[in-house]
Formats: structure tokens, C-alpha cells, sequence
């Protein structure tokens, strides 16, 4: 016969498993709503430029490149190597798709006076036009996102930022 604290204990521990499946299945979820929101960024991109020349460019374009770009356009001067490490993604990851910026017109390479064999990354003006597209997208969902997010208290936000933070680290760890 099982006493109240291994009662208590087992109901800790079937619903502790119940939540844990339900969390799992959400950052599923979530996870599969990012990547249709990022597909529909590209289209929103590719849509706006559509009567300019350039739109076969964003059609060409995946997310981790505007991503590239983007850094390059925070960043720059900036070479691959810190491109990479502030993405998150490999340098030869980088130096492909920077290998096409240079190709599109969108970066162009440059060499610090003193040392001949490290290249930074700057943006073009073409560069900085889809730069500046890239931004004002952000900037109106960072607009709905506050607008969303001002439903939760202070305490709230806390929790989530922490839990995100710790799910990002998370996910950033090689897996066992």
C-alpha cells in the first residue's frame, strides 16, 4: 500500500510528464510558426520589390541570408568570422553566401590597411537599400510583437524571457 507522500509523489510526477509533453509539443508548434512567418517575410521582401530590377535578388534569398546581410549591415566593417559567431552559424556558411552578395552587388570585400588577408564586409548602396526593407519589416512586427506581449505583467515578461533565454542556450548545446 502506498503512503500519501508516495502518492503525492507519483502525482507530481505523472503530471510533471504531462506537462513536459504539452511544452514539447508547443515549441513544435511555435518552432512551425516561425518558419511560415519567415517564409512570408521572404514573400512580403520579394513582394515589394517587385516592380524593381532587383527582385529576383530577394527571391534568391533564404533567411539565414538576410540574416547575413543584415549583420554586415550592423556590424560592418565586419569579417566573417564575427558575422558567424553573431549569427550563430558556420563561417562557411558566411563565406557562401557572401561569395553571392558580392556576385548580386550587395557587399562589397575590403582589406584593413595593415593586414592584406583579413576581409571585412560592407554594404553596397544596393546593399543598403535591402538592408534599410529588411529593417522597416522588423521594426512593424517588433510593433505587433509589443502590442501582443502588453497583455503579460512585468513578472510574466520576466518568466518568459528567462525561459527563452534558457531554451535558446538549450538549443544552442550539442545534443547528447
Amino acid at each position: 500500500m502506498f503512503s500519501s507522500e508516495e502518492n503525492n509523489m507519483s502525482n507530481e510526477t505523472t503530471i510533471r510528464a504531462s506537462l513536459h509533453s504539452e511544452i514539447h509539443k508547443l515549441i513544435v508548434r511555435v518552432h512551425h510558426s516561425f518558419e511560415m512567418h519567415d517564409q512570408q517575410e521572404l514573400k512580403q521582401l520579394a513582394e515589394r520589390a517587385s516592380n524593381s530590377e532587383n527582385a529576383h535578388i530577394w527571391e534568391s534569398m533564404t533567411i539565414v541570408a538576410i540574416h547575413v546581410l543584415d549583420a554586415i549591415g550592423k556590424l560592418g566593417p565586419v569579417n566573417g568570422a564575427t558575422v558567424a559567431s553573431y549569427l550563430g552559424i558556420t563561417r562557411g556558411a558566411v563565406t557562401k553566401i557572401a561569395r553571392r552578395f558580392l556576385r548580386q552587388g550587395l557587399i562589397e570585400k575590403n582589406f584593413l590597411p595593415d593586414n592584406k588577408k583579413e576581409v571585412h564586409f560592407t554594404l553596397t548602396a544596393l546593399g543598403m537599400e535591402f538592408f534599410k526593407a529588411h529593417h522597416e519589416l522588423h521594426d512593424k512586427l517588433q510593433n505587433q510583437w509589443s502590442m501582443y506581449l502588453d497583455k503579460y505583467d512585468a513578472a510574466e515578461l520576466q518568466t518568459i524571457v528567462r525561459f527563452l533565454s534558457e531554451l535558446a542556450e538549450f538549443g544552442m548545446s550539442p545534443g547528447d
